[in-house]
């Protein structure tokens, strides 16, 4: 006897609404950013409030950090970008190379910060970084900075390079030091001025006077 074959059709059950797909997709990335999120937060409080984990954790960070700098591709894109950022900032900041010289003066030459009269503050360089709180901004710089800037009315007062820079660098350097663009200059001038009696130690109590009355 002849078997005709079955007239119906079978679908796969793999076939599903592609909105439902899409829905789950979403669904999916965003618990993945709210969790990485979290984890974000949660590091950072650590960072903030465990030295152990603080110090374990950039250890780690720079040893990856120095691998990954061995590459030549990424020294050479490295070296490109900060080209790019240098002009960029020189085109958007006038005051840009003023203020880079401020602070090399400040790191390399111990007599800049000591012999100068600087108005309201004292340069305070160090080889470590060092973690302290800036009076100006209110920011803790946790990873530390090599250069601060001591306030001369309270010694317990310090500010950022950002904060003591203000808006007008120029304003910030040493007294009779305003117009001086190089380190050469700079040595020049200051033998001017100890020869006139201008130092930072004959001004520094008028100095510290004139900066707290004119303080906010």
């Amino acid at each position: 006897m002849l078997r005709l074959p079955p007239t119906s059709r079978l679908f796969s059950i793999r076939h599903v609404n592609c909105d439902s797909t899409e829905d789950a997709i979403a669904l999916k990335e965003a618990k993945r950013k709210a969790r990485n999120v979290r984890k974000n937060e949660n590091r950072k409080l650590q960072l903030l409030t465990d030295p152990d984990y603080y110090e374990r954790y950039y250890e780690r960070q720079s040893d990856h950090f120095r691998k990954w700098y061995q590459k030549p591709e990424v020294r050479e894109r490295i070296r490109v970008k900060h080209k790019l950022d240098r002009l960029r900032k020189l085109a958007e900041d006038p005051h840009y190379n003023l203020k880079k010289m401020i602070f090399r003066w400040c790191y390399r030459y111990p007599w800049v910060c000591e012999e100068l009269d600087w108005k309201s503050h004292v340069p305070v360089s160090s080889e470590q970084r060092i973690s302290r709180l800036c009076t100006g901004c209110g920011c803790r710089r946790t990873g530390g900075q090599r250069l601060w800037f001591r306030r001369k009315y309270d010694p317990d007062l310090y500010d950022c390079f950002t904060c003591f820079l203000g808006t007008d660098p120029v304003q910030a350097l040493p007294r009779g030091c305003e117009d001086v663009r190089t380190i050469m200059g700079l040595r020049v001038r200051k033998g001017v001025l100890d020869a006139q009696g201008f130092t930072s130690k004959s001004s520094s109590g008028d100095t510290a006077k004139d900066s707290k009355e004119s303080e906010p």
